[in-house]
Order: C-alpha cells, then structure tokens, then sequence
C-alpha cells in the first residue's frame, strides 16, 4: 500500500485554525500550513497526534508501526498489572506507548501512561475526572516493531473492567486490590472549575 503524499489534517479545538481541514505534506515536519493563509500551527507530540487520527504511523516496510487503543471502561487495576508483567511481547515489540488512562480503583484521577523500551511510568495528571477535555478511559497510542494490534487490543481489552463489574460504580471500584504505588496528589493543587 502506497501512502499519499498528502493528508488531510482536522484540526481540534485549542489550536489555531480549529475546526478546519487543510492538505499539507507528509514530510515529519511539525508545522502545517492553514487554508492558504501563510499560518502555521504547531502541533503536539507524536502521540497525541496519533491519537487524534493525525499521525503518519501506520506500519513501515521495517515492521515499526503505531496501534492506537481506545475504550471507555477503566482499567481493572490487578489484570493491568498483570498484562504488564507477562504479556506485553506476545503482541509484538512495545519501543514507547503514551497516553492518557483511568484505574478503576482510582475513579476520579485521569493518568498519564508512558513507556519507554521496558521502563513504564504512571503518574496523575491535573485533569479532573469531568473535566471536558479528559478522556472517557483509554487512549493511549503504541508504538513498535511487528505489533499485532489484534492481539494488542484483545490483550487490554481483557484488562478492563467487566461489565459486571462496570455497573458496580466508583464506590465499588475503590475497593479492587491496586498493586501500583500510590500517586501523591495534592487535592489543593488541582485546578478547580
């Protein structure tokens, strides 16, 4: 499959020209050119492109490519932690993943997911659990050699909450077994709204 030099970029809200679409060249530059009017806008990092279907990564000849993951329902924590310990290489070589997440057993923290080679790192972000702008659950994007997104996808589809457990709510999850370290969050540090 050839790809076009080409591609159309939608941009989101936040950024100069928002909610327009403009063609600019596939070229790894992070600067786009909108709607002829000689503005660029600076776009974010690798992976929040990719999450706003705006990256260039799909899979190369060499076997590196990207599988984004999303769903709503948070991450039970103890089948996260055990994903993480035995089955991350069954779905290809993870090189860096990085995203946005929620652990059942922590409802009203948005975290941010970031991994390098084998060191990962979970840490809180500031978005609140309403804020408009935090994810509903899972989107972190996945880069690698030889990924099977198919299997990479059934494997953290497994670690989620089931839908039993789902409709249990907030009160229940908080009482799941967490084996993560505890994050340090500072309630008057959080933006209110």
């Amino acid at each position: 499959m050839t790809m076009s030099p080409f591609l159309t970029v939608n941009l989101v809200s936040g950024l100069a020209g928002a909610g327009k679409s403009s063609t600019a060249r596939a070229s790894g530059t992070t600067s786009i050119r909108l709607d002829g009017s000689g503005h660029s806008a600076v776009c974010d990092a690798g992976w929040v492109r990719q999450l706003n279907g705006e990256g260039l990564l799909t899979s190369s000849r060499t076997g590196l490519g990207c599988v984004v993951y999303r769903d709503p329902r948070p991450f039970h924590p103890g089948r996260l932690a055990d994903f993480l310990s035995a089955q991350t290489a069954e779905s290809g070589e993870i090189l860096r993943s990085r995203g946005l997440f929620r652990l059942a057993s922590r409802p009203h923290i948005v975290g941010s997911w970031n991994s390098a080679g084998p060191t990962i790192g979970f840490e809180p972000t500031s978005m609140g659990s309403h804020d408009p702008e935090s994810p509903w659950g899972q989107e972190i994007a996945f880069f690698g050699k030889d990924l099977d997104a198919a299997r990479l996808t059934a494997n953290l589809d497994a670690c989620l909450l089931t839908n039993r457990e789902f409709v249990g709510g907030p009160i229940e999850w908080k009482c799941l077994a967490d084996p993560f370290p505890d994050w340090d969050v500072d309630s008057d540090s959080t933006p209110t709204t």
